[in-house]
């Protein structure tokens, strides 16, 4: 065969996902006419769906060095970088392209996700919208476009992005997901849950083929409880089980292992198991985070009047030992980062620094209770801050709910261990970034998910400084009432 045919079996090889083969190809062709420009090209696009990143870089430099004005080489080029987490040479290439050809909405696309990666939403929005200006029905866009404007706290606008990349793409699983978390945001609960269903046409996270209850009477069927999400999400709506358990079913929870030995004797629930152990027989099952849609909560109905968890008494004693009884100063447990794993850890989480001026509120006990790589940070605390870490003695969150227990406050960043204090009906002080996740909406300085929880919101995108601000004074008073 010659060097076009081989590039033509690439091209097919590469539609039908046989990457490898398709790369063969490619190489073929090149080895037949080196200076086959197209064939350098696909080969870069190959090579990056492969995940040979740098090797599609050297494919991309390859077709510009032979076709320097070619503005779809420069945005593959940008692509690449982008996959190697790599925005700023991303966004050099992608201005190329565009300075080549001023009309290409997809590197204006492009362009307006490597901006928004760097944080740089006002240019992002700006981009995104010439994407849109160029191709009106560019659903891609006006979705990134929407999610653009919601890091830079113009919410109505963000949720008419997404309602219109609805319209544009109403196939659009994603599109729907995003529309939907954005309604959640502004309190439309059951609108928002219908939406956010669509996550389920992008992936299933469970194998078991039975029904999904839909909040219906159980009549003694046995209903399989399971966590599909974070551990905050359990947590935060493991509260519905006693309303469950008065429809007339037996309940079995699956949950996270961290959580499985604090939710073992939660009320309404028979069985508690951990992600790891088998599955008992069962008839229909439930996602914890899909309650509120089977109990069609809205924000007037949400299950909340008071707490909801219990520590574990025996934990509780044994953990008195730990921290002194007689101490009469105020005991305040820190969290100050969630999982890095978390998409959106860059904006939730801080480093313990942030934490600092905490220190200059009086004479207060403060506790660890970071788990997790930012654990670290404990062996070199700023300044005037006291912290006591006895976090070597916690093995999940039955010990850490024990130790909570034993505090007079809980702050911390919106993580996991919030959830836990607010819903033993400890006072919570949460510290908000600048656009919160939906379940604590919009400007609230509280939540009506946990009456006993502050919300303090950055006031502009990463001011950890003007949030922790919020707190100095409020804190001071409590310490004097102590």
């Amino acid at each position: 065969m010659d060097a076009r045919s081989h590039f033509h079996l690439g091209n097919l090889l590469r539609d039908r996902k046989r990457l490898a083969e398709a790369i063969a190809a490619y190489r073929r062709a090149l080895e037949i006419k080196s200076d086959f420009f197209e064939a350098h090209n696909n080969l870069g696009i190959a090579l990056r769906d492969f995940g040979q990143f740098e090797q599609a870089i050297a494919a991309h430099h390859s077709a510009i060095a032979l076709e320097p004005e070619n503005p779809r080489a420069w945005n593959n080029l940008g692509v690449a970088f982008s996959a190697i987490e790599e925005p700023a040479e991303a966004i050099l290439a992608y201005r190329r392209a565009i300075d080549l050809h001023p009309q290409y909405s997809h590197a204006f696309h492009n362009l307006g996700k490597a901006l928004a990666v760097s944080d740089r939403f006002d240019e992002a929005i700006a981009s995104f919208r010439r994407a849109v200006e160029l191709k009106p029905d560019f659903a891609a866009a006006q979705g990134d476009l929407s999610n653009a404007l919601k890091h830079e706290g113009r919410l109505e606008e963000a949720l008419e992005a997404a309602r219109h990349a609805v319209e544009l793409k109403p196939d659009s699983a994603e599109a729907h997901c995003r529309f939907g978390l954005m309604l959640l945001r502004t309190g439309e609960l059951e609108h928002g849950w219908a939406e956010y269903e669509w996550r389920y046409r992008i992936s299933v996270p469970w194998s078991f083929p039975h029904p999904r209850w839909a909040g219906d009477d159980l009549h003694g069927r046995t209903l399989l409880l399971h966590a599909d999400q974070g551990l905050g999400d359990s947590v935060q709506f493991i509260r519905y089980a006693p309303l469950i358990a008065a429809r007339g079913g037996r309940i079995i929870l699956r949950c996270q292992r961290q959580l499985a030995r604090l939710l073992k004797y939660f009320p309404g629930v028979q069985q508690t198991l951990s992600e790891d152990d088998p599955l008992p027989v069962f008839d229909v099952h439930c996602p914890l985070i899909n309650l509120p849609v089977a109990f069609k909560t809205s924000l007037q109905t949400i299950p909340s009047t008071g707490p909801y968890l219990r520590a574990n008494p025996t934990l509780v004693r044994a953990w008195g030992s730990h921290v002194d009884p007689t101490h009469k100063r105020l005991k305040v447990g820190l969290v100050w980062a969630g999982h890095p794993s978390h998409s959106n850890d860059r904006y939730r989480s801080a480093d313990l620094s942030t934490f600092a001026p905490l220190g200059d509120c009086g004479e207060i006990a403060f506790y660890s209770l970071q788990v997790g790589p930012s654990a670290v940070e404990v062996g070199s605390p700023p300044p005037g801050l006291n912290l006591i870490d006895l976090t070597a003695e916690i093995s999940d969150f039955a010990d850490t709910a024990a130790l909570i227990e034993h505090l007079d406050l809980v702050i911390a960043v919106d993580t996991s261990t919030a959830h836990v204090a607010a819903a033993m009906g400890k006072p919570v002080w949460v510290v908000l970034p600048f656009v919160a996740e939906w379940r604590w909406l919009i400007d609230r300085p509280d939540t009506p998910w946990y009456p006993t929880m502050r919300l303090f919101r950055q006031p502009k995108l990463n001011d950890w400084e003007g949030a922790i601000a919020q707190l100095i004074d409020p804190l001071r008073r409590l310490n004097v009432r102590a």
